[in-house]
């Protein structure tokens, strides 16, 4: 460390002369790079709203390798039965009330239609109709579901480190910011 002379007393340089500085900085970097990663992934998620889409959150792995827990499907209205064969569809549950599910229609049988989790080995037995149909799958957003699969499932330490991470994100943006 080097001291310079002011008025006859040796002070210390300040910490951005040491590396201080660049530290603050790269943090505010990550920190401004990870807020803007979240807040991108909510508003593609949000925005198709306004276009009449709505997202449905992926709660199980019957679509995997391609969509996973905690991935969130963008789901289109559909009225024309013919859009949906061998496409991912979003469809009320017919044995669950108010459970929804996102599988391919891989046939129709008459006015039914066959449906079928990507990983699944069988087709699914329910019937699905048009009129259970709540979407066709247009875009999928990775992992902006989880936390709600975390609250969902309990899982404390995931939901506890996102907030973790985004606070300390701001606090680095903050102390970026600050003068020295």
């Amino acid at each position: 460390m080097t001291a310079v002379l002011t008025a006859g007393r040796p002070t210390t340089p300040p910490a951005d002369e040491h590396g201080g500085g660049h530290l603050r900085l790269a943090l505010g970097l990550i920190g401004r790079t990870w807020l803007w990663f979240v807040v991108g992934c909510l508003l593609v998620t949000l925005v198709p709203l306004v276009f009449g889409w709505r997202p449905y959150v992926v709660a199980s792995g019957s679509m995997e390798p391609r969509i996973s827990v905690g991935d969130v499907v963008l789901a289109s209205p559909v009225t024309d039965r013919e859009r949906v064969l061998g496409r991912v569809t979003v469809f009320k549950a017919p044995d669950h009330s108010g459970k929804v599910i996102t599988h391919r229609v891989v046939r129709f049988d008459g006015s039914a239609m066959v449906t079928k989790g990507d990983a699944n080995a069988t087709v699914d037995s329910a019937t699905i109709t048009m009129g259970d149909v709540r979407g066709l799958g247009r875009l999928l957003v990775r992992w902006v579901g989880l936390p709600l699969t975390w609250l969902q499932t309990g899982q404390w330490l995931w939901l506890l480190l996102l907030a973790t991470s985004l606070l300390a994100s701001a606090a680095a943006i903050a102390r970026d910011q600050e003068e020295t």
